[in-house]
């Protein structure tokens, strides 16, 4: 993907489940393409472009704050209240992201993809997390989400959130920084030094 100056967003490369968002899904398109469906948005920009690591989902935040999400859907990972298929066309993500009291919509800054599950950081630091849940990376005990969710038993706020294959990192900022991780921790990637595990409550990481 490459944005220009004016804020047109143009795509290429592989293409087999809709993941260029130009309407279609097929063989790979080998040079840049406008996407045109941004066009309607007016003085809407996009403010950030995110491809999941596994490169057939794609995500963009935009200047109010809304998330479109286009290309594969198997686990639920566009967070558009359906599982399975996928979208070639950028759907505007509704369910969920709302405040607890007045149901306001809450304003995304930032995002962050793994393989079939996202992650979403709210203009209050509040962590909204979607997708396939099979090694926990979702941070709570439950299967497949569809939508965005908070954490269900107290919110969870970050300054920072990385997604790996299947995994994530949290960073919060303070008097310190601490850092939590959750999902599968093959390769000892989410640094609790236990290789084989996975853990579906993000404990601190620990350094030494």
């Amino acid at each position: 993907f490459a944005l220009t100056k004016s804020g047109e967003l143009y795509a290429w490369g592989r293409n087999d489940k809709g993941q260029l968002g130009l309407g279609y899904a097929g063989s790979s398109v080998a040079t840049p393409q406008k996407v045109a469906f941004f066009d309607s948005l007016g003085n809407n920009r996009i403010t950030q472009i995110v491809v999941s690591l596994g490169g057939d989902s794609s995500y963009v935040v935009m200047s109010n704050g809304a998330i479109y999400s286009w290309g594969n859907n198997a686990f639920g990972q566009l967070g558009i209240g359906a599982t399975g298929s996928y979208y070639s066309q950028p759907q505007l993500i509704t369910g969920g992201l709302v405040k607890s009291g007045d149901f306001t919509p809450r304003k995304v800054i930032g995002i962050s993809a793994g393989v079939g599950f996202a992650y979403a950081l709210d203009d209050e630091l509040e962590i909204w997390r979607w997708g396939v849940n099979n090694w926990g990376q979702l941070g709570f005990s439950s299967g497949t989400i569809n939508v965005p969710v908070r954490n269900p038993n107290q919110p969870l706020f970050a300054n920072y959130v990385s997604c790996g294959l299947d995994h994530v990192h949290i960073t919060r900022y303070g008097s310190q920084i601490n850092v939590r991780s959750t999902g599968a921790t093959g390769y000892n990637s989410i640094g609790y030094g236990k290789l084989g595990l996975y853990y579906a409550q993000p404990p601190n990481t620990h350094f030494s």
